[in-house]
């Protein structure tokens, strides 16, 4: 796997956006043109990087703007936060564990375009059965 050339670290969202602020200023790219390659609205890029943000990053604008800063994410364990945090830590019981609310995030799309698909083909069909030309009256 290459990993590629490493911009810095961050622990935490403000961390994160300063990384990319300096990324897009390493790359002398502008807000305007982040945002067209990104495909996102004028002006929100700077909400985004500015030194205090307007906007948080979040699942609609993450990954856009990495894609448009040439950046991916990889997670490495933090060796000092680990070992202040480990003696809480506890294991989980494997028979208490549920997966519904991530399986019907996921599934409900897909069940659900189903009905919608033949709802819009019906819909299709009855509309351009009405309409007619308005000079001859003619389908």
């Amino acid at each position: 796997m290459d990993w590629g050339t490493i911009i810095g670290e961050a622990r935490d969202h403000d961390e994160l956006v300063a990384l990319l602020r300096r990324r897009k200023d390493a790359l002398q790219l502008s807000d305007k043109v982040v945002e067209e390659i990104a495909d996102m609205a004028p002006g929100h890029v700077s909400k985004l990087l500015a030194s205090a943000p307007v906007k948080a990053l979040g699942q609609t604008s993450l990954t856009p703007l990495l894609g448009a800063l040439g950046l991916k994410l990889i997670v490495v364990e933090d060796p000092d936060q680990a070992r202040r945090v480990r003696r809480r830590w506890s294991k989980r019981a494997e028979n208490r564990v549920k997966n519904a609310p991530h399986t019907l995030r996921t599934a409900r799309p897909i069940v659900l375009s189903r009905p919608a698909r033949a709802a819009n083909a019906a819909r299709w069909v009855k509309d351009n059965a009405r309409r007619t030309c308005g000079r001859c009256g003619q389908p």
